[in-house]
């Protein structure tokens, strides 16, 4: 995964140190909102957080 990462940056990045920020922030959204992880039950970091973080402080 991580060599997939290093080629969205690079594809996406640009040289402009704002360019290489918005696809930071861009990766940053797909793995937290669209990629699922095993160890998370195959939920998305932010539906984890949701179902379970969120329902324990209520």
């Amino acid at each position: 995964m991580a060599t997939d990462a290093k080629k969205q940056l690079k594809l996406t990045g640009g040289d402009s140190l704002a360019g290489r920020g918005k696809s930071i922030e861009a990766y940053i959204d797909f793995y937290n909102n669209d990629r699922i992880h095993s160890a998370l039950g195959y939920m998305t970091p932010a539906e984890y957080y949701q179902q379970n973080i969120l329902q324990s402080a209520a």
